[in-house]
């Protein structure tokens, strides 16, 4: 738990309001073709609320953030908007408020 107070040359800020910082360990991806697109899904990982779903597609160089989930209640994600054909590769982390995880695996399919 922690709280922030700024101090300036003439005086300084009361405390902000009590914060609590959380661990948490990076989730393991597992992709696989559903009939409506890609199925992403994931492993529960202690205090994580959110998800940042990053995803390469097929004419992309890097990774780019596709979405944020700040409360998912499933711990999977369907992306409709791939093409057949097309190879789409996926990283995640978890969120909690301010704390964020380390990045999961990189899981690469191709949509059939």
């Amino acid at each position: 738990i922690y709280a922030i107070k700024v101090n300036y040359a003439n005086g300084s800020s009361n405390y902000s309001a009590k914060y609590t910082a959380y661990h948490l360990n990076a989730p393991k991806l597992k992709v696989k073709n559903v009939s409506n697109g890609l199925l992403l899904s994931w492993n529960s990982v202690k205090n994580a609320k959110g998800i940042i779903i990053y995803r390469k597609g097929p004419d992309d160089k890097s990774f780019k953030r596709y979405t944020k989930i700040d409360k998912y209640e499933k711990l999977t994600f369907e992306n409709s908007t791939v093409v057949s054909g097309k190879k789409y590769s996926y990283k995640i982390k978890v969120t909690n408020g301010g704390s964020v995880s380390s990045v999961s695996n990189t899981v690469t399919k191709t949509r059939k």
